[in-house]
């Protein structure tokens, strides 16, 4: 069983990194961050699907590599993405819920590994060199922070 839900933890960011490589292809450029990608596929049905069924095959691997209550925050990990996926349209009437989806997600994940093996977390002070450098936020960046850290502890943690 834990190697089923390994593999489909991996299907899960190949599917995420896939849409969005695909995305960045169709746009011509780079992407401000991975919810522009609901505007550049023009259906809000195929981001929710990508971004609702990645995640819902990511989480059991960071239930799994976690112990005790640390595990729910894999469910609110989950519960965040699913509001990030149920509002696709972040500019407009699906701004609030978008945010506070993909804080609550980014948070929680973070949180649950920080707790469980905060050795991961050490993707974020490389992109806080990068930032110290380049002096410019990006979204994108933070959110690969978030997809790396979150892959990364899915497979090795």
């Amino acid at each position: 069983m834990k190697i089923a839900v390994l593999i489909a933890s991996i299907i899960g960011s190949l599917l995420l990194m896939g849409y969005t490589i695909l995305m960045a292809k169709k746009k011509g450029c780079p992407l401000c961050s991975l919810s522009e990608t609901a505007y550049i596929v023009k259906s809000p049905n195929v981001f929710t699907f990508v971004i609702v069924m990645g995640t819902f095959l990511m989480t059991p691997q960071m239930i799994v590599n976690t112990n005790g209550w640390v595990g729910f925050l894999g469910i609110v990990f989950l519960f965040g993405m699913m509001m990030v996926g149920a509002s696709p349209h972040y500019r407009t009437i699906g701004k609030t819920l978008h945010m506070v989806g993909a804080f609550t997600a980014a948070i929680s994940s973070q949180l649950l590994i920080g707790i469980t093996d905060y050795r991961f977390l050490v993707f974020w002070l490389i992109y806080g060199i990068i930032y110290l450098i380049r002096r410019k936020r990006s979204v994108l960046w933070e959110e690969g922070v978030c997809f790396i850290i979150i892959t990364t502890f899915n497979i090795l943690g």
